[in-house]
């Protein structure tokens, strides 16, 4: 029986695969660039979130945020956190900031003979990023948070509900590694009804529609491909982050060091989306006031989690707002 979506390597699951090179690794970490990009545009750094797989940036051509950056003039790299080992299942977030992060960031500034380069991050991404600016100001010129919650009392779902109830040691000495079945089956209790019930409804609907259900078997595909996590980095994401609220309270600590969000001083711009549930605005609003940028601009998109960067409006119209705002601020 011939499937109609093949499996594929993990570069061949972005629509620019021929178009990307490996410039910087760490354990599983992986810095791409996209080669396709002006040589001499502004390099930017995309950060998606741990607990999935950045290539839904970039999984199709016609909603590819990736393509629609480049298609701007910039010069695209892509931070792909990859998937722990047994060797490395206790790994925190501190090693995913500053081992990981630190070096690719390092990375693209010692190739483009900078001093600070954006970043461009998405929810979980988005957090992380912001926790890098705030420990390391010297290194970052901008930022463009999109979907991105600092406060966590506003993560009112089902799966805020799963993950305050989990106990911590346990969860470490049963997996050591957490198996994306488990992941995969918390984020969609965030929405039980629409990932069991709506999407496989309109999937009938509209079952003659050959692209239709090419691109939803596309988007499943993403949906189960959860990466495995390393349980100390996500019980510390779970516990420090989400059920206590540290990162918003200021007493997160990453590498022996406060996390003090009144540190990110460089030009913001907070991308929302009016019908994300995931992460929604009671979450993600609050970011430009407790920041301590001067220049923030912030605009919402009537689109959920997912089409701020993977939709046609993520490629054509948001694209090209970052763009444009990155042209203006960084003179």
């Amino acid at each position: 029986m011939k499937t109609l979506v093949p499996k594929l390597e993990r570069e061949q699951h972005y629509s620019c695969a021929d178009q990307m090179e490996v410039v910087f690794s760490m354990d599983k970490a992986k810095l791409y660039h996209f080669k396709g990009g002006e040589s001499n545009g502004k390099p930017v750094l995309l950060l998606y979130a741990l607990i999935n797989k950045p290539y839904i940036m970039d999984f199709d051509k016609e909603m590819s945020f990736v393509r629609g950056l480049m298609e701007q003039g910039l010069d695209v790299y892509l931070m792909d956190w990859g998937e722990p080992s047994r060797d490395e299942r206790y790994l925190t977030l501190d090693n995913y900031i500053e081992w990981y992060l630190h070096g690719a960031i390092k990375t693209i500034k010692e190739r483009h003979q900078l001093e600070k380069i954006p970043l461009i991050m998405l929810c979980q991404g988005g957090v992380l990023g912001c926790i890098y600016t705030s420990l390391h100001p010297e290194d970052i010129s901008s930022i463009v948070p999109i979907a991105t919650p600092v406060d966590f009392s506003g993560m009112a779902h089902s799966i805020f509900n799963v993950a305050t109830e989990v106990k911590g040691d346990a969860f470490i000495d049963a997996y050591g590694l957490v198996p994306p079945s488990m992941l995969n089956s918390g984020l969609l209790f965030a929405k039980p009804f629409e990932a069991y019930i709506d999407r496989y409804t309109e999937l009938f609907e509209n079952r003659k529609k050959k692209d239709f259900v090419f691109g939803f078997m596309k988007m499943e595909r993403w949906n189960f491909d959860s990466p495995t996590q390393a349980s100390n980095a996500l019980l510390q994401w779970l516990n420090d982050v989400w059920k206590e609220n540290k990162l918003l309270k200021g007493t997160l600590n990453i590498g022996g060091r406060k996390v003090d969000l009144k540190n990110i001083k460089v030009p913001t711009f907070i991308i929302l989306g009016t019908k994300d549930d995931f992460a929604p605005l009671e979450a993600t609003s609050p970011l430009k006031d407790v920041i301590g940028s001067k220049v923030i601009d912030q605009k919402e998109y009537p689109e959920d989690h997912l089409g701020l960067v993977a939709s046609t409006r993520a490629k054509n119209e948001i694209a090209k707002d970052i763009a444009q705002w990155l042209k203006k601020v960084e003179k």
